[in-house]
């Protein structure tokens, strides 16, 4: 071989399989401009390379060529084998091959996805609920009062309406505010769902039996000033909305339907838990505002808070903080504690 023809010819060692047996042979393979040579003790083969199938270079993966036979070569990757074969190399493919580059450009995937979670979908959702709010009320079927009766999540109230008419009146003279419908506050019965409050689309409040059974009157006015934050800032509406985001965000990333893929469901889940938590701390805000507002100390919500832990069950008090939709319940009674001092 001459100096010119050992020079237009690049020697690589790789793996060989004649396709009938699944032993890898070791060659030395010697590519050309046109034609590839494999040599080995055992081994003598030529062929065109127009003929072989040639795997896509990707970062550090080996190369692997698939011959008319079914038999195979696999050879590290190169930018001098990609040149020999006559490929251009790619700038994604030098960066591929740079342990830096790609690790540069994981920073900035993981970068995007989290200012995607945490800034674009909650902005564009919240935007998308301070113009259309009404309009997108009648499309959430959700969380509205008679779907939740229709769907048996809850029974009828025990209470009877004097002692409900009471809980209203009370409600109506203590706080300080006119633009929410008293009349909303509804009352029903769940041993399942035990002492609890929820707000619901369109403005409607519920309180359970057992709530009113376990709180003081002040308390469940704090605890109802708690839910009118939740509708003063069209938290389920909010909420909603940004979980359609993050599961089409979801659905674009990983090329799924995003509703059975693990990966997804978790990202959902903890996008779930920390939009609602941050609507907790807002609804936090908004009663203790109107509670010092209305002359009542946002003590009662602390210790409100205090009763329905101690009332939950076990597994709700102990969960952790990243799976919780709500901030724990220790770190949002602390915010309430100076007042608690104040009034001792």
């Amino acid at each position: 071989m001459s100096a010119s023809e050992a020079a237009a010819t690049l020697c690589v060692a790789g793996q060989f399989c004649d396709g009938y047996t699944a032993i890898a042979h070791p060659v030395n393979a010697l590519f050309s401009d046109a034609s590839l040579v494999l040599i080995s003790p055992d081994i003598h083969r030529t062929v065109n390379l127009s003929e072989v199938r040639i795997s896509e270079a990707l970062g550090q993966v080996p190369r692997t060529f698939t011959f008319a036979d079914g038999a195979t070569l696999v050879v590290p990757t190169s930018d001098e084998l990609s040149k020999k074969l006559g490929e251009s190399i790619p700038k994604l493919q030098r960066w591929e091959s740079k342990y830096r580059y790609a690790v540069v450009a994981l920073a900035a995937i993981i970068g995007s996805a989290w200012w995607i979670y945490s800034c674009a979908i909650p902005y564009i959702a919240d935007q998308a609920v301070a113009r259309f709010g009404t309009e997108l009320e009648s499309e959430h079927p959700y969380s509205t009062l008679a779907n939740l009766d229709a769907a048996g999540v809850w029974k009828p109230s025990k209470l009877d309406e004097s002692r409900q008419s009471q809980t209203r009146r009370a409600i109506a003279e203590r706080l300080r505010l006119g633009h929410v419908d008293l009349k909303r506050i509804a009352f029903r019965d769940s041993p399942d769902l035990g002492a609890n409050a929820f707000a619901l689309g369109g403005g409607d409040m519920v309180l359970t039996d057992d709530l009113i059974h376990l709180l003081s009157p002040e308390e469940q006015i704090a605890v109802v000033a708690h839910e009118l934050g939740h509708v003063h800032h069209r938290h389920n509406q909010r909420l909603w909305l940004r979980q359609v985001g993050l599961l089409g965000a979801m659905r674009l990333l990983l090329g799924t339907n995003g509703w059975h893929d693990p990966i997804a469901n978790t990202t959902q889940l903890l996008g779930q838990t920390r939009y609602s938590r941050e609507f907790e701390a807002d609804a936090d805000a908004y009663a203790v505002g109107l509670l010092t507002e209305s002359g009542i100390s946002p003590c009662h919500l602390a210790t409100g808070l205090r009763k329905l832990e101690a009332a939950a069950p076990v597994h709700a008090r102990t969960q952790s903080e990243w799976f919780s939709s709500h901030p724990l319940t220790e770190n949002r009674i602390g915010k309430f504690e100076g007042s608690c001092r104040a009034r001792d």
